[in-house]
């Protein structure tokens, strides 16, 4: 397992390509020698717009440069800030003892802000909330008391500030250091973070807002000259939304250039004594320009921070919605699956319990049916016997056992057709709901009509099954509780789907009776119910007191 430190560094290569090529003593030294110079070369620019006596700037860029080289390769690049900071010093009147101890302080600077960087930013060294931008403005802010309490020290030390110019002067140079990092250090991260999102897709809206920055430059600056300092000075914030606008809408490379433009741009005409920060004294006005320039680079970093936070707040809400979409989704499948294996279970049940229906069928007609039969037969050759000889008691006696014969063998057939209807199976559903209603007025004296459309034939059993026992309800109901004048049974059939419907005009129920578990229909009312959504059908009942009742099934074919 690698060590925490291994990893930080496996991602700082993974982030920074320019740390991605292995380390060598001879690729360090080349990467010691180009932080040198790029420290030299941008000190060198830096001083030209130093306060007197020469030693500190509004902004001073090497800073942030020393900053962001440590954090893409490391502490060990110290000997090329040390170096760059010693020549720029050196090169400037500076002595050798002096330019050494200042460039101790610059490179010390840089190591602790980078150890301080790493601990409470964490690499990539990307800004991903407004608090990150704070502590990063902490870290600038000490890290400068590192290089700005040495070097003025020595320098006073050595007699090139005065005593009452020493507060102001650490002052400048503390300031300096802490705005070149906020304003460079990001900048050079951004561009060398190695970022997939870093393209600028809304290219129109980045040229237009490019345009419109320098003119509002451009007019606060030819403004400013008509004005007094204090007038002049107002119109800066006249380019802080455009800092809001470039935080909020685009990537933190273009933010952190922008930031870059803006304040070395203010540094460049402050230090020529053009533009809104010119006031009468030189050091007047480059430490406003100071706070200017740290004012706008914390807002443009502090916008650009928490739309990045805003944006990966809506990019998790929108993952949680996503598989919040896919669980629910996972669960109505499951949902249908069961729903779906419980109607196969019901259906299966429905014809167990038909199967077993026609075994007792089967029971009735060759146990009960036979004998019932055979005792009919010997008892009219009894009859036919006696009837040579003399009558009597014991003729009516027979006459009697062969009608109570009769009703049983009646009764029999009536349950056999009621457990299992015989034309069902030979003329198909529409002749079994004819008979069916034959021998309902032929019992009850009910007049009972049947009327059918369509081709009755080529449907699934179980939905013919099941419209028939329906129907065979329906008509018991209409028997024994509608006390009902007439009966008819509708049949319409078609390719799509199977419907059947029962109306009586009896006496008719509340449905809300039925749903109370108060009308005496109720158990046959559910087992319909039950019937029909076990064979993919749906149940219709419509009824109310004194206007009949309409029980309608339909069935998909």
């Amino acid at each position: 397992m690698a060590a925490p430190a291994d990893k930080r560094e496996q991602y700082m290569r993974s982030s920074f390509p320019l740390s991605a090529s292995p380390s060598s003593d001879f690729t360090d030294v080349l990467r010691i020698c180009a932080v040198a110079a790029g420290y030299f070369l941008a000190a060198k620019a830096s001083l030209a717009f130093a306060i007197p006596p020469g030693y500190a700037t509004a902004v001073w860029p090497p800073a942030g440069i020393a900053l962001a080289a440590s954090l893409v390769y490391g502490t060990r690049i110290w000997p090329g800030v040390w170096l760059g900071a010693a020549l720029a010093n050196f090169t400037v009147g500076q002595s050798l003892p002096l330019a050494c101890a200042i460039a101790t302080g610059n490179t010390l600077e840089a190591v602790c802000a980078a150890w301080l960087a790493r601990r409470l930013i964490g690499a990539p060294f990307e800004f991903t909330h407004p608090g990150q931008v704070v502590r990063f403005a902490a870290i600038a802010a000490l890290g400068a008391i590192v290089s700005a309490t040495p070097a003025v020290t020595v320098l006073f030390a050595a007699g090139d500030i005065a005593p009452e110019h020493l507060l102001e002067n650490w002052y400048t140079w503390w300031q300096g250091d802490t705005t070149g990092i906020i304003v460079i250090a990001p900048l050079l991260l951004a561009w060398l973070r190695d970022d997939g999102t870093a393209g600028v897709p809304r290219r129109l809206e980045l040229a237009l807002f490019a345009v419109l920055l320098a003119a509002a430059f451009a007019a606060v600056y030819l403004l400013a000259a008509r004005y007094d300092p204090g007038v002049g000075g107002a119109l800066t914030f006249l380019l802080v939304p455009f800092m809001a606008w470039a935080g909020c809408r685009f990537g933190e490379r273009v933010v952190t250039t922008t930031i870059a433009v803006v304040a070395l741009a203010a540094t460049w005409g402050t230090a020529n004594r053009y533009g809104p920060f010119v006031f009468t004294s030189l050091n007047d006005s480059l430490l406003i320009l100071q706070a200017f320039a740290g004012t706008v680079a914390l807002v443009g970093l502090a916008l650009c921070a928490l739309t990045r936070q805003r944006e990966e707040a809506r990019a998790a809400l929108e993952r949680s919605r996503d598989n919040l979409d896919l669980i629910v989704r996972d669960r109505s499948d499951a949902m249908r699956y069961y729903a779906k294996s419980m109607r196969a279970l019901s259906q299966r049940i429905v014809q167990a319990q038909d199967i077993d229906k026609k075994r007792i069928a089967a029971e009735l007609h060759d146990e009960l049916g036979t004998n019932l039969a055979a005792i009919e037969f010997n008892l009219r050759l009894l009859q036919k016997q006696l009837a040579l000889g003399p009558g009597g008691e014991p003729q009516r006696c027979l006459d009697d056992s062969l009608a109570l014969l009769e009703r049983a063998a009646h009764a029999a057939r009536e349950v056999t057709e009621q457990l299992r209807p015989a034309d069902l199976g030979k003329g198909g559903l529409a002749t079994a709901l004819r008979r069916a209603a034959a021998e309902l007025e032929a019992r009850t004296g009910i007049p009972s009509r049947v009327r059918c459309e369509g081709a009755a034939d080529g449907f699934a059993p179980a939905v013919e099954a099941a419209a028939y026992r329906i129907a065979q309800e329906a008509l018991r109901n209409a028997a024994s509780h509608a006390r009902a004048g007439s009966v008819e049974i509708a049949l319409r059939c078609s390719a799509g789907s199977i419907l059947i419907a029962v109306r009586d005009d009896g006496i008719g129920f509340e449905p809300s009776a039925v749903e109370s578990g108060t009308h005496p229909s109720g158990w046959g009312l559910l087992i319909m119910q039950e019937r029909a959504e076990a064979a993919g059908g749906k149940l219709r009942i419509h009824s109310a007191p004194g206007q009949g009742t309409t029980v309608t099934a339909e069935f998909p074919a």
